[in-house]
């Protein structure tokens, strides 16, 4: 026994002491590598969006402000915020309905496009681009409320409770609710709501809403009628 006590300031360890170190080693590296894997395995995938941070294009077409704010171009629907947590309703309400030139940074999920644009906004002239508009009918769903700006690409994931205090935020500077949902075939949906802001306490949590679905080019408005917490 004492052959093999090791003394730290002793250059060399004994053969039994470096074999159970090596073991020792060995041993943590295999289980730290296998908390790693069932780690990264068991977190929920990155959402497949994307934010051209600080990447400013130039863009044009019709602005309409209704129901949110939005620039009618290339025969879509594109979503508009301001910089930072703030939505971009005073500026669109200026220009609503007139041609406009714009600089953006582009925000995008799953085909559903959003600019963060800047204060100047240029007016254009020629005809204005109609909105096309159809109703869906009532429905009621299942999901979480959430900010547009934030989940479309902003951030990542922009949802669930480790979001929700920068969702309130965002919500409460004018950005637009968004509503992740499933239907009826189990389908994730995206939609916007609309009407009156959605109540803070109930952001990143279950929430069930009847309201009515409009289609507005590519995108899909819900204008919620109720929104009940979902009891567990």
């Amino acid at each position: 026994m004492t052959d093999e006590f090791y003394v730290g300031y002793v250059p060399r360890q004994t053969a039994a002491q470096a074999r159970f170190t090596r073991t020792a080693v060995t041993v943590a590296a295999l289980l730290a590598a296998g908390l790693a894997w069932t780690l990264a395995a068991w977190r929920a995938p990155f959402d497949n969006s994307r934010f051209e941070f600080g990447v400013y294009r130039d863009y044009t077409g019709t602005l309409a402000a209704h129901p949110v704010p939005s620039l009618l171009a290339e025969g879509q629907r594109i979503l508009l915020v301001a910089e930072g947590k703030h939505g971009a309703n005073s500026l669109a309400a200026r220009f609503d309905q007139r041609n406009v030139g714009i600089r953006g940074a582009l925000i995008e999920h799953d085909g559903i496009r959003m600019l963060e644009i800047l204060p100047s906004i240029e007016p254009l002239g020629g005809p204005v681009v109609a909105p096309r508009e159809q109703d869906l009918g009532s429905v009621t769903l299942t999901g979480e409320i959430a900010d547009s700006k934030c989940h479309l690409g902003v951030m990542n994931p922009g949802r669930g409770k480790v979001h929700r205090d920068c969702a309130v935020r965002c919500l409460s500077g004018g950005v637009p609710a968004t509503f992740l949902a499933r239907d009826e075939t189990g389908a994730r949906r995206i939609l916007l709501l609309t009407g009156a802001r959605p109540p803070l306490d109930h952001v990143a949590e279950p929430v069930t809403i009847t309201g009515r679905l409009t289609r507005w080019d590519q995108l899909t408005t819900l204008r919620a009628e109720s929104i009940e917490p979902v009891r567990e």
